[in-house]
């Protein structure tokens, strides 16, 4: 986190970070499983490994499709990382409202008079901006809403075994959310260190008079303008 002319600046490529991680090994794990234990190929056959291999790309385009997108994956995923890490994700804090890189479906930015609530999170809050229950909001639900949060889950485990704080999470949590009027949508910050809590505290005192300490937690998973 950054401190400059009374702006602060937190940096938002954990959860983005942890998010394209988890998922790339799933997604390799699942190729793993299916390449050696479906029985797509017949590993008994007495060979090595890479001739294996190579009758199969011969005997099948598809297969040969499967390792080329692999490859071309894994160089799309190490470029994304490469570029997230050269150029972080900020969220900031100042005078005017609060401003928020592109990150999945957060809002891009909120000033003080649109704010409706601020409630702490364990997870963060993706499934926003609808106002009533429709089919479009039902299929997130039962797709999105299970791989948010066991990505969610991923990420904190990974955030405890990072920074080695359990007890600041569990008093804190590991998010802010913050809730527009306006559009019903939110952003989701994150809380890193007892440093950034300590200047969101002072922040929120001094611009809103909100005591984060005193703030609730959100159980939340959607945020449907009815149930508010």
């Amino acid at each position: 986190m950054e401190n400059e002319e009374k702006e602060i600046i937190i940096n938002n490529n954990f959860t983005s970070i942890s998010f394209g991680v988890i998922f790339w090994l799933i997604l390799h794990l699942f190729i793993a499983y299916s390449i050696f234990f479906s029985g797509i190929i017949d590993w008994s056959v007495d060979e090595p490994w890479y001739e294996i291999i190579k009758g199969e790309m011969e005997k099948s385009f598809r297969f040969s499709g499967i390792l080329t997108g692999l490859i071309i994956t894994n160089i799309m995923a190490v470029n994304t990382l490469y570029k997230t890490i050269k150029k972080p994700k900020k969220i900031r804090l100042n005078q005017e409202g609060i401003f928020c890189d592109k990150s999945f479906n957060d809002l891009l930015e909120i000033n003080f008079d649109d704010i409706e609530d601020i409630k702490k999170s364990y997870y963060t809050l993706h499934l926003t901006g609808y106002n009533e229950v429709d089919i479009k909001y039902l299929i997130l639900s039962i797709i999105a809403m299970p791989l948010v949060l066991f990505f969610n889950i991923s990420t904190n485990f990974s955030k405890i075994i990072c920074f080695q704080k359990i007890s600041f999470y569990i008093r804190n949590s590991f998010y802010l959310i913050l809730f527009s009027k306006t559009t019903n949508r939110v952003i989701n910050i994150p809380i890193n260190n007892q440093e950034e809590y300590n200047q969101l505290k002072k922040y929120f005192l001094q611009y809103l008079n909100i005591n984060l300490d005193t703030v609730k937690t959100n159980f939340k998973l959607s945020n449907i303008k009815e149930e508010n």
